[in-house]
């Protein structure tokens, strides 16, 4: 494979001229549009936190620091139909070693894994991690899309190729955010190469109906939602709720996204301010904090280091444009959010502030699921947040729930990624409610 070593870039010029724009911008927020106390981050970020963050910003914040520490990583970039991509690859010294590939999601990066990363390629016992954590395309220091098409789908089969040409041909892919959903698409589309799927973002979608198959299946996705919370477990009702009320409240910047990212991407790139400004009130609302103490989980130096990628590299449009690429909400745009059940041996790890709360039962429709693990804190940025717990539960799919040589050789007889989900007692249970209601309207 032909890789370049890779040093991430950094100007004194340009931070100069971040910090002569967030005063600028500064003294341009009115102080009366300050929000009345009890309404704070009611209708998006809060005013006096975005102060303090824009403060700490300008005169604490070292992005040379970050740089430097970014560096230390290996970092190397590498041309696949024909994009040049960035990433990270970090070798364990274990003896058994598990290639892992990492992924972000929005509005993350490889920062996210700062912490994890040596955490994973750590021996322990024998044991360990050989981690590729890319940049998405369009995402930090991977080049933007130069045509429309790079979706969910084109970017799982971007990071096979990558893996492949790395010399992984078997590996294990974890993922959260939109890192979660290409995870799962890598393990649908190639089932023989990657062998397990272990994600903090479990998503599950309802197949597009387009047959009797397709409604027979669309049917048992409902009935889990219906019955699930009274069969299984009382907590499962509360984690519904939680994701209906995001889908009701909370997916605003989605439909911006994914229709109008080229006009929502002008307004982020003129200002940091307002880039800091999108990102803020999604790294609070998003995470385990609190209103008494917004960066209880994420902090300040995190938020702006994330804020910084997205500024200096210039990618906040291209980032964006994912969301029209693969949500389907645009025209001529399809769903790219693989409904249906993938058989890849899957390990779950949920967060409690997590945005999409998933019940087991519900997932088990949609994975193949060998472990699932609720934490006790932590939200949508796990690694960022609670990077130990989930380093732990990675290394605990991976070593300790199943065995890799077994996965590996399991994938070989996988003809698809793609199966029904087994029937469970919430199929049986839907299945005598709905014959019991058509014997009672016949008779």
């Amino acid at each position: 494979m032909d890789k370049q070593e890779f040093t991430i870039p950094f100007s004194e010029e340009e931070e100069s001229d971040v910090k002569r724009l967030l005063m600028e911008s500064c003294l341009r927020i009115p102080k009366q549009q300050q929000q009345n106390q009890g309404e704070q981050w009611k209708q998006g970020t809060n005013y006096d936190v975005l102060y303090d963050v824009i403060r700490y910003w300008r005169t604490e914040y070292s992005w040379k620091r970050v740089v430097d520490e970014l560096n230390v990583f290996h970092n190397y970039t590498t041309i696949i139909d024909d994009l040049k991509i960035h990433f990270i690859e970090e070798k364990t010294n274990a003896t058994k070693a598990i290639p892992l590939l990492l992924l972000h999601g929005w509005p993350g990066s490889v920062y996210e894994f700062h912490d994890i990363i040596s955490l994973l390629t750590a021996d322990q016992g024998g044991e360990g991690f050989h981690v590729v954590a890319p940049s998405l395309p369009g995402y930090g220091w991977s080049e933007q899309p130069k045509q429309e098409g790079v979706n969910v789908h084109a970017v799982a089969d971007l990071f096979d190729k990558l893996m492949q040409q790395l010399g992984y041909t078997n590996y294990i892919v974890q993922g959260g955010d939109w890192g979660g959903i290409i995870a799962r698409s890598i393990a649908s589309r190639y089932p023989k190469s990657c062998v397990g799927l272990h994600t903090n973002f479990p998503i599950c979608v309802p197949p597009k109906v387009t047959g009797p198959l397709s409604l027979f299946r669309t049917i048992r996705y409902f009935s889990v939602l219906l019955l699930a919370p009274l069969i299984k477990s009382k907590m499962d009702a509360t984690k519904v709720k939680v994701t209906q009320l995001f889908l009701k409240q909370g997916t605003g910047y989605q439909a911006i996204q994914g229709t109008k990212p080229e006009t929502l991407g002008v307004a982020l790139n003129s200002s940091p301010v307002a880039l800091l400004s999108w990102f803020l009130e999604k790294f609070y609302s998003w995470s385990d904090s609190t209103d008494e103490n917004p960066f209880q989980s994420i902090n300040m130096h995190d938020i702006v280091t994330h804020v910084m990628i997205y500024w200096t590299t210039g990618t906040i449009t291209s980032s964006i444009r994912f969301y029209y690429e693969s949500l389907g909400i645009a025209p001529g745009k399809q769903s790219c959010l693989s409904p249906g059940f993938v058989c890849v041996p899957s390990g779950l790890c949920v967060f409690p502030r997590e945005i999409l709360q998933i019940p087991k039962s519900v997932a088990e429709r949609s994975y193949n699921v060998i472990s699932y693990t609720e934490a006790n804190h932590g939200g949508h940025f796990a690694a960022l947040e609670q990077p130990k717990v989930l380093e732990e539960d990675i290394r605990r799919f991976s070593f300790h729930v199943t065995n890799f040589p077994t996965l590996v050789q399991q994938a070989q007889t996988r003809t698809h990624g793609n199966v029904s989900a087994p029937i469970d007692m919430v199929d049986i249970a839907f299945f005598l409610l709905l014959s019991y209601f058509i014997y009672s309207m016949l008779w």
